[in-house]
């Protein structure tokens, strides 16, 4: 899917087209029983089917914090480039020793939950203004002098 120059917005309702809000077996909204949440994101449900694999990454990211500081990698330079760069190299660990290995020298993680981690740092940092606002100014994915 291409968004051209511009990157899809995340504020109002997340982005996504308003629909109207109704409750999901047809109740009126002043019914008792009635929630109007019909077609509205479900995180719980989301999250929840995911539990284990989140679980992995969470182990990731407190290894992470417990190693240099909460949520420093917020403040690392070139962060998007870097945290990219990262998840390739943990991805090359998954390719090399398997889906499952373990990283001992890591905690004991998996290189997979590694990536993944990495992965959505990278996502938070383009979905924040301070991680996008070089990239947006280019029609060049990756500035050469962010490559380093």
């Amino acid at each position: 899917m291409s968004y051209g120059n511009q990157p899809p917005q995340f504020g109002v309702n997340g982005g996504y087209p308003q629909t109207p809000e109704r409750d999901p077996n047809g109740k009126d909204p002043h019914e008792h029983g009635s929630k109007l949440d019909a077609g509205k994101e479900l995180p719980f449900t989301v999250l929840q089917g995911f539990a284990r694999a989140i679980k992995a990454v969470v182990r990731v990211g407190t290894f992470g914090a417990n190693k240099y500081t909460a949520n420093g990698w917020l403040s690392v330079d070139n962060g998007v480039i870097r945290y990219a760069n990262a998840s390739e190299r943990h991805r090359e660990e998954v390719m090399i020793h398997g889906l499952l290995s373990v990283n001992e020298k890591d905690g004991g993680v998996y290189p997979l939950a590694q990536k993944i981690w990495n992965d959505l740092a990278t996502l938070e940092l383009l979905l924040r203004d301070e991680g996008s606002k070089n990239l947006r100014q280019s029609n060049v994915p990756f500035p050469p002098e962010q490559l380093g």
